[in-house]
């Protein structure tokens, strides 16, 4: 997901840019992200400048939808709201002070949605949110809209409702068909992978995803695959997305209630 995330001209990221040789080689990503420490203290610190600079410089809907390394967020510390530098190093823990547990390694934390501090009071208890969940956006209506003006080959207007999301004043990204070559859309292909980018990164861990995979028939590719949870290319696994999953289970209930009912293909 956080690669998905243009840079503020619209062109799309790729760390090589930055970073030559970072995408194939996992010792030049450790020696981007990983600080090392001794005995709570770090001993050695990677660019943060760059780093930081290479995140300021992107769709800034990147920074607040995750919190990415070497920026703070207000975490809970000794019984006080704190605030925490989200630093990857193997090892450490928020005994430390400001070092947030990254036994993992994971290159990035959530920040959309994640209440910081003591969560506005709620902090012991976790079954309560400051938050409220959005059911429905007007991101995504216009978004959904402009998916149904590409399929029906009005391709003007798809442009249209996608841009009203990019240059909202809290998004400020440019609009497609705006000059550049790279913002160009001349297709309903093109436009469909616009639509596709756009919902990932707009409408990220607010339940959409899965779903739109399994609309565009496109969830047997793109879930079924392995998948590298760390920097440094360890923590492998694979994802399987089967036929069944294109259709959730009849309760049992459901088909003992009616005999007419059967049970979709692939559950029992």
């Amino acid at each position: 997901l956080a690669d998905m995330y243009e840079l503020k001209d619209g062109r799309k990221f790729n760390w090589d840019d930055f970073i030559p040789g970072f995408n194939a080689n996992n010792a030049v990503k450790e020696e981007a992200f990983v600080a090392a420490h001794t005995s709570g203290e770090l001993t050695s610190v990677p660019d943060t400048a760059l780093l930081i600079s290479i995140y300021e410089q992107r769709d800034p809907r990147l920074t607040e939808t995750l919190i990415v390394p070497y920026s703070t967020y207000v975490g809970w510390n000794a019984n006080q709201a704190r605030e925490m530098l989200f630093v990857i190093a193997p090892g450490t823990n928020e005994n430390f002070g400001q070092i947030r547990n990254n036994r993992g390694w994971y290159t990035y934390l959530w920040r959309k949605f994640v209440p910081e501090g003591n969560m506005d009071g709620e902090l012991t208890n976790r079954a309560h949110t400051p938050f409220n969940f959005p059911l429905i956006r007007y991101a995504d209506v216009l978004l959904m809209l402009a998916e149904a003006y590409n399929e029906n080959n009005q391709l003007a207007d798809a442009v249209t409702e996608l841009n009203k999301v990019r240059q909202r004043p809290s998004t400020n990204m440019p609009a497609l068909n705006s000059g550049p070559e790279w913002l160009s859309v001349g297709s309903k292909e093109d436009m469909f992978d616009r639509i596709m980018h756009e919902r990932a990164v707009e409408l990220a861990a607010e339940g959409h995803r899965f779903f739109d995979l399994k609309r565009w028939g496109l969830a047997e590719s793109m879930l079924s695959d392995v998948v590298e949870k760390t920097i440094t290319g360890g923590n492998l696994y694979t994802r399987k997305f089967e036929d069944r999953d294109l259709l959730w289970p009849i309760p049992g209930q459901e088909i003992e209630t009616n005999e007419l009912l059967t049970q979709n293909p692939g559950w029992f």
